[in-house]
């Protein structure tokens, strides 16, 4: 028995000590070559709704503060027309609307007033009111087309380096700049819309140009943006309505208010009836009609 197990010992050891002979590389073989260099890896460059998503989480991420950011695309590819629009998706803020179109931002149920937007970084208001509006200082986002934005951030806390003034948040557009870029590119867009109220046709248009020079040193871009609409509002008001019984003798006397054919104002020995009944006597149709253009140039450097 112990010699069968000492020869099986000695098998195994001779077996073993025979492969690691068959793993030694030959002399003047290949064993002394280098290792073959691993493959280069290319780049990937993510682009589109994806960079754009992953721009405003960096964003969101990198800052000190509450902040919240919606990213372009690329150029002239904001996800919505008009900057409130996109503005109103972001948790907390609302938006007021003028002829359909998003005007104003209120941040936190507050006033738009105390709502403090800025352009690369530098306070904008709007002096001009739209037809049928109060003049405020409230900056109308709709004289500010979408194609010349890159980014808009929402800070709906305050820090030391900000300019004083958001009681209710900040609002920072950021627009398109050379640098950015890298590189010559040129946009153009052109939509038209039917305004159904008044079956009628109105264009929007937007050109877009950017380049570099001096081996990415200086930079310029330049764009252009026409709009036109057309819109027609109809309003029904009612402004004035009366409580009246039928014994009432203003605005109109003699009214058989609840229609069962007996003036019962307890006169003539006819009864009398108690019971009030509103009455509207001021009704208003309105009809707006508006032609309204909007001709913006505006230019970036680095």
């Amino acid at each position: 028995m112990r010699s069968k197990l000492f020869w099986g010992t000695a098998a195994s050891s001779m077996l073993a000590a025979a492969g690691a002979s068959a793993q030694t590389p030959a002399p003047g073989g290949n064993g002394g070559a280098s290792p073959p260099e691993p493959p280069q890896l290319q780049e990937v460059v993510v682009s589109g709704v994806r960079r754009s998503l992953e721009n405003a989480i960096n964003t969101k991420r990198d800052a000190d503060v509450v902040v919240d950011a919606i990213s372009a695309e690329d150029v002239g590819k904001f996800p919505t027309e008009n900057i409130a629009e996109s503005l109103q998706r972001v948790t907390g803020v609302q938006i007021s609307r003028f002829r359909g179109e998003g005007q104003n931002v209120t941040i936190r149920g507050l006033s738009p007033g105390f709502t403090l937007v800025e352009l690369n970084g530098h306070t904008v208001a709007n002096a001009l009111g739209a037809s049928g509006t109060n003049i405020s200082r409230n900056f109308d986002f709709t004289i500010l087309p979408s194609e010349f934005v890159s980014s808009v951030e929402v800070f709906k806390t305050p820090s030391a380096d900000m300019e004083e003034g958001g009681l209710a948040g900040t609002v920072i557009a950021r627009t398109v700049r050379p640098l950015d870029i890298g590189k010559r590119k040129v946009t153009a867009n052109i939509e038209e819309a039917n305004e159904s109220n008044r079956d009628e046709w109105s264009p929007r248009a937007s050109a877009f140009y950017t380049d570099v020079f001096a081996d990415g040193k200086l930079g310029v871009s330049l764009g252009g943006a026409y709009t036109k609409r057309t819109t027609e509002t109809d309003e029904h008001r009612i402004t004035r309505d009366r409580r009246l019984t039928e014994a009432s003798t203003s605005p109109v006397k003699g009214l058989d208010l609840n229609g069962n054919g007996i003036l019962e104002d307890g006169k003539g020995g006819r009864p009398l009836n108690t019971t009030k009944y509103a009455l509207i006597d001021s009704i208003f149709q309105t009809l707006f009609r508006e032609d309204r253009q909007r001709k913006t140039f505006g230019s970036a450097r680095p």
